[in-house]
């Protein structure tokens, strides 16, 4: 009788023992489930905020790759535009320039100017309503005063020296387009501080 009894608690041993490993697997599978699941996700978390910091660092650089210039090839520079004064335009006389080479010089409008004022303000009329630019070879202007970079409406670039100078006569009587031509002349005139040389 007692060898009975010693066969049958060894045998619930044997299956308790069984149950506990199927329990154990059961349990570390759901674990490492867990645990991959968790790893997914950190690793997509990552790649996000990679990707968020990628796409940060190319909006922080588009501004200036999209930015507007002024690019006057006839005296070699560019003038980086706001958004006030992005359709600036301007007027190279090729004549003019052939006869009095120094200071190369370019008359500026913009295009909404033009427009309004019905062509009597564009840059090829000959006013610059919004001022002319000179490129001079030297340092003294054609009296022969010394020209000082002022960072301002004098400057120097490379080796020679670009100026703004203001318009002479307004280019129309209309206080609505004079009163335009001077929005953008104070807006240009801003702008011209950032002349550079076109490279």
């Amino acid at each position: 009788m007692q060898k009975r009894k010693t066969e049958k608690s060894a045998g619930f041993g044997a299956l308790e023992i069984a149950i506990a490993v199927v329990v154990v697997l059961i349990v570390g599978f759901i674990g490492w489930k867990l645990y991959d699941a968790s790893k997914s996700k950190q690793n997509a978390s990552t790649q996000h905020n990679s990707g968020s910091q990628a796409n940060d660092q190319t909006s922080n650089t588009t501004p200036a790759d999209t930015a507007t210039y002024l690019d006057i090839k006839e005296l070699g520079v560019k003038v980086k535009l706001s958004d006030d004064i992005k359709d600036a335009t301007y007027y190279y006389d090729a004549a003019y320039n052939a006869q009095y080479p120094n200071p190369k010089q370019v008359t500026i409008s913009s295009k909404s100017l033009a427009d309004k004022s019905g062509g009597s303000c564009a840059a090829s009329s000959g006013m610059g309503p919004l001022g002319t630019i000179q490129k001079y070879s030297g340092n003294v202007d054609g009296s022969g005063r010394p020209l000082v970079a002022d960072g301002k409406t004098v400057f120097k670039v490379g080796n020679s020296y670009v100026t703004l100078r203001t318009p002479q006569a307004a280019c129309s009587s209309d206080a609505s387009i004079l009163d335009l031509a001077s929005t953008q002349r104070a807006d240009f005139t801003e702008s011209f501080k950032s002349v550079q040389l076109d490279q």
